[in-house]
């Protein structure tokens, strides 16, 4: 898909769209990361909208942001994808080279119409095979006895070396040179690959912060963390830490998506910041206990306007609609509130309300037979 592409569905508001196409594009590139955590942002949004718990003009406004950043992702990606080529060596590499006789490349032979020996390979493939073995059903061995284990692995690699006499030549400046089988042993032996650094765990500690102690504690979390190509899950202790194994190094130092599933909890950033050994993660309320809300009818299911409703001293009339809406202050927040509904001719109205579920709807009775 191109990027006129790309901007033609974001420009239609085809977000969901647009974001699939864009992990399938940033796959294995620096911008999957940042694909990856505004697709979270995107089903946050989707979850608050389900949810009804923020105003239109709050999630217009979150679509507006998330909409601009996809732009921004598209505008930075390359106009089309490269073709390949070659790979320079690094600079201070070994440097290898034919013998420019024409001799020794695979299935040359000896040169006098004579085959090589294949002893020297099986051999190496014997060597490669037994350091296989040990190293897979002894763990550690290898890096216990590295001289041993690089002996077996040069021994290898030499054994092919022999089937292509004069192939390889080896140097290092100008001091050691080596040809053929002894030019892969001491290559293998001497030249050191670069360390990979090994997966790492993280400790991961809640930091609630309710607004009062009548906010309803932090409980059953769920949390997700995006390592590179996976999400990482793991489980909460009661003291609120869990240990997420198996995390990538490149991560060390970075912001990394979240995926978050808590009641009247959400995290205070939509990222963690990677830093090993542990990080604290502050967490707040999400707001779905903030807002009562909902519509009042009469027995015939007429609208209702006029209405008094009263929510923790906090009072609402009903409009033109039958609606009402009341906003709790973050002191008074709690799981569920007691609703208290009057106007003239009719029986008051008592209910439980618990706002997390949504729109609380009733009707009320009149006070004639």
């Amino acid at each position: 898909m191109t990027k006129a592409q790309l901007r033609q569905l974001i420009a239609e508001n085809r977000l969901e769209e647009a974001i699939r196409e864009l992990l399938a594009l940033t796959h294995d590139t620096r911008f999957q990361q940042d694909v990856v955590l505004l697709s979270s942002r995107f089903s946050e949004y989707k979850s608050l909208q389900i949810k009804n718990i923020e105003s239109p003009a709050d999630l217009e406004l979150r679509r507006s942001q998330i909409t601009h950043a996809l732009l921004a992702v598209v505008e930075q990606l390359p106009d089309s994808a490269p073709t390949g080529g070659g790979v320079l060596p690094p600079t201070g590499s070994p440097v290898f080279s034919g013998t420019g006789d024409g001799k020794g490349f695979p299935g040359s032979g000896t040169g006098d119409g004579r085959l090589p020996s294949k002893m020297p390979f099986w051999f190496s493939v014997a060597a490669f095979a037994a350091l296989l073995a040990i190293s897979l059903f002894v763990p550690g061995w290898a890096q216990q006895n590295n001289t041993l284990s690089k002996t077996l692995l040069a021994l290898a690699a030499a054994g092919v070396a022999a089937t292509l006499p004069g192939f390889l030549n080896f140097e290092i400046n100008n001091f050691l040179k080596a040809g053929g089988a002894l030019a892969a042993f001491v290559l293998v032996f001497l030249v050191n690959p670069a360390k990979e650094e090994a997966p790492f765990t993280l400790a991961v500690r809640l930091q609630p912060r309710p607004h009062s102690a009548n906010y309803p504690p932090l409980k059953n979390v769920e949390l997700e963390i995006w390592n590179k190509n996976e999400w990482v899950k793991a489980k909460f202790s009661e003291d609120g830490v869990a240990d997420f194994k198996n995390l990538l190094p490149e991560l060390v130092g970075k912001q990394v998506p979240m995926r978050w599933k808590a009641e009247f909890y959400r995290p205070a950033k939509d990222s963690l910041l990677v830093s090993p050994p542990s990080v604290t993660l502050d967490v707040v309320p999400d707001g779905s206990l903030e807002r009562v809300f909902g519509k009042i009818t009469n027995p015939r299911g007429q609208v209702f306007s006029g209405v008094v409703v009263e929510v923790e001293g906090r009072f609402d009339t009903t409009d033109a609609a039958g609606n009402y809406d009341l906003r709790i202050p973050p002191n008074l927040q709690k799981t569920h509130y007691l609703l208290h509904a009057t106007t003239k001719g009719f029986q008051p109205a008592r209910h439980e309300v618990w706002p997390a579920s949504g729109a609380m709807n009733f009707s009320m009775i009149s006070n004639s037979k």
